[in-house]
């Protein structure tokens, strides 16, 4: 499905009597967004929208990608405060929002169950609960019927914790067989519940369905290594590092240098623990100084490799890491008695006492 879906976009971008092909670019969108690509989808969408501003198809594909947008902000990596967290899932709903309240002549009928998705999104971004679930109960008795409305029942689950989640999400998938993200939640809500090989299984069907995404790859990686097979986890968190480029719109709404910097220094720092498992400390270091790189405010980066430079016996090397450290837990008010305690050992050792 891929190489023709490729066919047709270069066959858009390349002849000059195709460009202004409205259908062309909205099938090339479709055909992205099934299989998972929501970057490429978005732009053959904004480009069949900038030929045909009243297409109700393409306003709601976009809308989706723009709601589900909304939804990843909320367990980013790249934002630290839930209130930074909440900021950037609103300022993406709202896009959608704006986006699904366009009147067009088509698809009226549509028109208020795609707003309806939009408020329960936004309020999911803000955190009211209470709204959320009354949207969501509004929605289901208003169009319990209607293909899609299993995304409010998604919602439902996502605001539930334990059992009452699980239950959630399987009813979406007894509704929607395919629907990736309630296989990736489910497997979630029961990896905490301690769950690990039902999680696991979910989280291989949620692949299976949608093998673009980064979250489904590094959640089984860290349940791989859960289960005890190092290997498996490092080719699923490498596999994820490979996805980073699809969620970098995620952040066309803030200002940042690049999109993936925490969340693939974290994932080196999770393969770096991997490796030393093994006893490969080449690749343990080498890990742990791409962890720091990406993203040199990772505290557990510095002290593994603190760590593993006193196990390698470089006192100054280990000492410039465990100095680092202890701003980086200051700055965070966190203890840095146990950190000044190694440093003062540091500190002999370097003057040969």
């Amino acid at each position: 499905m891929e190489e023709s879906i490729r066919e047709l976009e270069s066959l858009l971008k390349a002849e000059e009597g195709y460009r202004d092909h409205a259908l062309g670019w909205k099938t090339v969108g479709l055909g992205w967004f099934f299989v998972g690509d929501p970057v490429r989808a978005e732009a053959a969408f904004l480009a069949a929208r900038d030929l045909d501003r009243d297409d109700g198809v393409v306003r709601q594909h976009l809308g989706r990608i723009y709601l589900q947008r909304s939804l990843e902000a909320l367990r980013t990596k790249e934002v630290t405060s839930p209130q930074g967290k909440r900021a950037l899932s609103e300022k993406w709903a709202l896009k959608a929002e704006k986006l699904l309240e366009e009147k067009g002549p088509d698809l009226e009928n549509a028109d208020e169950f795609e707003r309806l998705l939009a408020k329960a999104y936004l309020a999911r971004a803000r955190g009211n609960q209470p709204a959320l679930i009354l949207i969501c109960n509004k929605a289901l008795s208003e169009y319990s019927d209607r293909l899609g409305a299993e995304e409010f029942i998604f919602f439902m689950g996502t605001v539930e914790n334990g059992e009452g989640a699980i239950g959630k999400f399987t009813a979406v998938i007894e509704r929607a067989p395919n629907h990736s993200r309630a296989y990736y939640e489910r497997g979630m809500s029961r990896a905490r519940e301690g769950k690990f090989v039902e999680a696991k299984k979910d989280l291989d069907q949620a692949i299976r369905i949608n093998p673009r995404s980064v979250w489904s790859y590094i959640s089984r990686g860290i349940l791989w290594k859960r289960l005890g097979d190092g290997k498996k986890s490092l080719e699923d968190f490498s596999r994820g590092l490979g996805y980073l480029d699809l969620h970098e719109p995620i952040y066309d709404l803030m200002q940042r240098p690049r999109y993936g910097q925490v969340l693939a220094g974290r994932i080196h720092r999770e393969m770096a623990s991997l490796h030393l498992a093994e006893s490969d400390l080449e690749k343990a270091m080498h890990s742990l100084d791409t962890a720091i790189r990406l993203n040199g405010k990772d505290a557990k980066s510095r002290l593994r490799r603190g760590n593993l430079f006193r196990k390698q016996k470089e006192w100054a090397r280990a000492l410039e890491d465990y100095r680092e450290l202890i701003s980086l837990l200051e700055e965070s008010g966190k203890s840095t008695d146990q950190a000044r305690k190694v440093v003062g050992d540091l500190e002999k050792r370097l003057q040969g006492r």
